[in-house]
């Protein structure tokens, strides 16, 4: 449960490699938060993320920190592990969704299947993802989703518009 104040106690993050997602976290982490979850596909960049997260200075005791393997484009697998998270760790206060691919727009788009995985992650991966988090919180009666997007989502170039339009899915 957040505490008295609001303040996440546990927190988990899909795309836990990501840079904004780790300074949110290391934010929760000088507000008494000692439970984080990061799970992602790069267990060695997960793996740095969460040795930072321990040695956090912010903190005022060493927090608790695991690692998950995570990838969004496993949809049926991304419930599966979502489901197992909440168990293993008596539920979240907040759920980040951090994740996303960039993909290589000029590669995208001569290849219509590398086009579509970043789509897949992008929007679907994430919708999906959003979905088994919810109803994982609403089965433990409290908790926050925050999710990630990009200004590309917003304001669409040529030079990167398969990125951009996943991103405003």
């Amino acid at each position: 449960m957040n505490d008295s104040m609001g303040n996440p106690q546990s927190i988990l993050v899909l795309g836990g490699a990501s840079d904004l997602a780790k300074a949110l976290v290391i934010k929760q982490l000088g507000r008494r938060c000692t439970k984080v979850v990061l799970a992602g596909r790069r267990p060695e960049v997960l793996d740095r993320v969460a040795a930072d997260l321990r040695r956090c200075e912010l903190a005022p005791s060493a927090p608790e920190v695991e690692t998950i393997f995570f990838d969004g484009l496993d949809r049926a697998g991304s419930g599966k592990i979502i489901h197992d998270a909440f168990e293993r760790h008596g539920g979240f206060d907040l759920v980040i969704v951090a994740f996303a691919i960039l993909g290589d727009q000029l590669h995208d788009e001569e290849d219509p299947d590398s086009a579509a995985r970043v789509i897949e992650v992008n929007f679907t991966g994430a919708a999906t993802a959003c979905l088994y988090v919810s109803k994982e919180l609403k089965a433990q009666g409290h908790g926050t989703i925050m999710v990630f997007s990009s200004v590309a989502g917003e304001r669409a170039r040529r030079s990167n518009f398969i990125y951009g339009s996943s991103k405003a899915g």
